[in-house]
């Protein structure tokens, strides 16, 4: 216990007498802090958050915690506010304002200058737009290109509206082939929870994999559950093979909701489904509607 106390006592007058730089303290923060208790994605959204910054700001991680002034702050996200989206620029903020009010609570400065700090109103909404059909029929027509594994991660991608992390983390055990659904049981929010539905196409795809079956993860590269790396390098590989714009593997989870709005499901089954609360929100967020679907839309006005 005496030790424990002098152990403590010691920390304590190293870290208030330590003037440490933000680099320094984001160094000890995401190691102390955050690792400890956030998803190794979150992690890794706070590590491109801090890269961002520092790729237009390279300076500022060389500067002592107590330096930074509010308008310091403000300007550098009214500067990044033309180059990077809103929730990007907000999602910066974040970061180093957590960061920052750690410092404080450990009495290694005074005050966080970052809180009162503004997202500028100019910054643009990010909106990831889905595939439109001659885009997916042309991303689809390459897929037998890629090794089989990856050709089915990828139909199983387009065809479930799995999150990225939902479709990495299935495993065998979350596949129920006698009712035909998986159960997703590890997402991002608990409305993501769910069970989905699955069509026969899904079905086939899983019941071949099985049958060669290496891996508690249904979807892995050599016995090893897949990484994000992997799902944005094999995204990228066929849209340019495709000939098509760029592809990002959230696409396909905004190509799974357009496709299904176009065959006239309903929007709160389409939100259950995508593990969304808000249908509205699902509908704003995740649907772009082709322009076949408007024109059809339109030819039911016509009077026979």
């Amino acid at each position: 216990y005496k030790c424990c106390n002098k152990f403590l006592e010691a920390h304590y007058m190293e870290n208030t007498q330590k003037t440490y730089t933000i680099g320094e303290w984001l160094d000890t923060w995401l190691m102390d802090y955050a690792s400890p208790m956030l998803r190794s994605s979150t992690i890794q959204n706070y590590l491109y958050a801090r890269k961002r910054l520092d790729k237009h700001y390279p300076n500022i991680e060389n500067i002592t915690l107590e330096t930074l002034t509010p308008l310091d702050f403000q300007r550098m996200l009214n500067a990044l506010a033309s180059v990077y989206s809103k929730s990007s620029v907000a999602h910066i903020k974040v970061v180093y304002c957590e960061a920052y009010q750690e410092a404080v609570r450990n009495n290694i400065c005074f005050c966080n200058p970052i809180r009162e700090v503004q997202i500028p109103k100019h910054a643009a909404r990010k909106k990831v737009s889905g595939m439109t059909i001659p885009e997916q029929d042309a991303f689809e027509s390459v897929l037998t290109q890629l090794s089989f594994m990856d050709h089915c991660m990828i139909l199983t991608y387009l065809l479930t509206g799995l999150r990225r992390n939902e479709l990495r983390n299935l495993r065998w055990k979350d596949w129920n082939s006698k009712q035909d659904y998986i159960q997703v049981c590890e997402s991002k929010t608990t409305t993501g929870i769910r069970n989905i539905p699955i069509i026969p196409q899904v079905t086939s795809i899983l019941h071949t994999l099985a049958q060669r079956k290496s891996c508690e993860y249904i979807f892995h590269v050599n016995g090893e559950k897949m990484t994000d790396g992997h799902i944005r390098y094999i995204c990228t590989k066929v849209s340019r093979i495709a000939g098509i714009r760029h592809v990002t593997p959230h696409m396909l989870r905004h190509t799974f909701a357009s496709r299904l709005f176009e065959s006239d499901a309903g929007l709160k089954s389409l939100a259950e489904i995508l593990g969304r609360t808000d249908p509205a929100f699902t509908l704003k967020t995740y649907v772009t509607v082709s322009q076949k679907h408007l024109a059809e839309q339109m030819r039911k006005l016509i009077r026979k």
